[in-house]
């Protein structure tokens, strides 16, 4: 869900942005100060001759311009073309300083000024939100992982030297502690399925460090449950490192 709206915020901004550079382009090259200046007495004439100037298909005569036989005063040029007249009046009045062009203010680009802002924060608040979600509840697989393991290594060295020692322990404290950790194992499983070092901890937990294993002696399961101590550890500092790429875990 958190992703789905860093997604949407940020569609909304590229869809601002391409809506922006649309709109400009449809924009108007001349003002009306530019219109009065084109078709002034005086400049009717030059404004035609670079309307065929730039439209060689066109020809002129005064301040008449058209095609063929069809003739047209400026002003209906103006009307049947509104963009040859417009890209040759702002031809002719590029020279005239009192007349050169400021791009005229777009009204999306202003909305976007106020905008994007708005939106950068949003995603830069989910991200933070996420990112403080993930180490939290990373934090809570590997505080509950780290407990029921140390209950765990425990409980098996205490029953393993018992039997070493010829000795008949209760097997309870060792039964409870490991089904504990097999539970915590699962769960974080299914946290982080992808995670080899979850898997070979729960092999080592219910192949190698069953009661019937123990009950062979302290010296038989140490190896088993240094290694479980080992991958264990591995799989607490992937958890208090949320998002890191752990498929290379060994």
């Amino acid at each position: 869900m958190r992703v789905g709206y860093v997604l949407v915020l940020l569609g909304l901004s590229l869809f601002g942005i391409f809506a922006g550079t649309a709109w400009a382009a449809q924009q108007p090259e001349i003002g009306d100060e530019h219109v009065i200046y084109c078709l002034s007495e005086g400049n009717r004439a030059a404004l035609a001759a670079a309307g065929v100037a730039l439209h060689p298909s066109l020809r002129s005569s005064d301040d008449l311009i058209g095609s063929g036989s069809s003739m047209k005063t400026l002003e209906q040029w103006r009307a049947a073309d509104a963009k040859a007249f417009a890209r040759t009046c702002a031809a002719l009045t590029a020279a005239v300083p009192s007349l050169k062009r400021n791009d005229l203010p777009n009204p999306l680009w202003a909305l976007l000024s106020v905008l994007l802002p708005v939106l950068t924060g949003g995603v830069l608040t989910l991200v933070s939100s996420e990112w403080r979600h993930s180490m939290n509840l990373g934090a809570k697989y590997a505080d509950d992982l780290s407990d029921a393991a140390e209950d765990f290594v425990l409980a098996a060295r205490v029953y393993a030297q018992a039997r070493t020692d010829h000795e008949l322990p209760s097997a309870t404290a060792f039964d409870t502690a490991h089904a504990a950790l097999s539970r915590q194992l699962y769960r974080a499983g299914r946290a982080r399925p992808a995670w080899p070092a979850i898997r070979r901890a729960s092999r080592i937990l219910e192949r190698s460090l069953s009661r019937g294993e123990v009950d062979r002696g302290i010296e038989h399961v140490r190896p088993e449950l240094e290694a479980l101590a080992e991958t264990l550890a591995l799989t607490d500092a992937a958890f208090r490192r949320p998002w890191a790429p752990f498929r290379r875990m060994p």
